[in-house]
């Protein structure tokens, strides 16, 4: 690994030296992407951090009133009148005079209390007579073990404290996935591209070489954008920057590599027309 980074630096005062690149095992090269995605997480998590408390506010108001229920049969019952309650972030509602088991795309409720709920809410608990749905980006998903299970006032509290604290982590490992495709995405992307370079080889570079030398060249570009992002709230990234620039890393490595490649020759060349004069002169 030490090996691969003590490349990266010379690669970027020669670029010729990516090119050695090629005969680095896979296993060291995904060290580099594990890097860039945590970093790429840690940006996109940072940024995230003003949502993430307001989450956390929400949810703490959400857990302060919560009403009182019970369970007979596995059907809601309130102790008091049905509670309908938003945030930017959250909806919760709990209404037992709702009998709503079956939503496809959307839920169905009568004209009353359709006007109740706002869609475009991205999270939320709608807890109904029959079933219970938890709302993850504005997508119901069946909570069925809240009514299976007849789980309590105090045992909702619970999850939701216990959603509130893991909510940081969460969002790193989601961002941390995100992160995984929009990375592999750029590679192929950049591994592709290059091979229009090939032209002007006299031997062909393969696509599993050229993504190779896409994770070290990118790697610097990459890493910048992420630090810049993390330093700069709301920055924009633009990963056909980091594109643009490893392409032209990889163009400097090939023309670089062929000078250098024909200068030894060169070397060689004379080296061994001086021999021969030696030789003829010995004779």
């Amino acid at each position: 690994m030490k090996n691969l980074f003590k490349l990266i630096r010379q690669g970027l005062d020669n670029p010729r030296y990516f090119v050695e690149t090629i005969r680095f095992d896979w296993t060291q090269l995904l060290i580099l992407n594990v890097l860039a995605c945590l970093l790429m997480a840690l940006s996109i998590s940072s940024n995230q951090f003003p949502y993430l408390q307001k989450m956390d506010q929400d949810i703490q108001q959400m857990i302060q009133i919560i009403p009182n229920y019970s369970f007979k049969n596995h059907e809601l019952q309130l102790a008091s009148k049905p509670l309908y309650y938003q945030t930017d972030l959250f909806q919760l509602v709990f209404d037992d005079q709702v009998d709503q088991t079956n939503p496809q795309k959307s839920l169905s409720l009568p004209d009353n209390k359709a006007d109740l709920i706002n869609p475009e809410i991205p999270m939320g608990l709608y807890a109904f007579k029959k079933q219970t749905y938890l709302v993850v980006n504005q997508r119901l998903v069946p909570f069925k073990d809240f009514n299976q299970l007849s789980i309590s006032r105090k045992g909702l509290i619970k999850y939701l404290a216990s959603l509130k604290k893991s909510l940081p982590l969460l969002l790193f490992v989601v961002s941390f996935f995100g992160s995984m495709i929009s990375y592999w995405l750029l590679i192929l992307l950049i591994g592709l591209l290059a091979g229009f370079f090939n032209a002007r080889l006299s031997k062909r570079v393969p696509l599993a070489s050229r993504i190779k030398l896409a994770m070290t060249t990118s790697f610097i570009p990459w890493a910048l954008v992420q630090i810049i992002a993390i330093v700069i709230p709301g920055f924009q990234q633009r990963l056909s920057l980091i594109v643009f620039a490893s392409l032209w890393l990889i163009y400097q490595a090939f023309k670089e590599h062929t000078r250098f490649v024909h200068a030894l020759m060169e070397q060689l060349q004379e080296l061994n027309q001086h021999e021969d004069d030696m030789n003829k002169k010995e004779d």
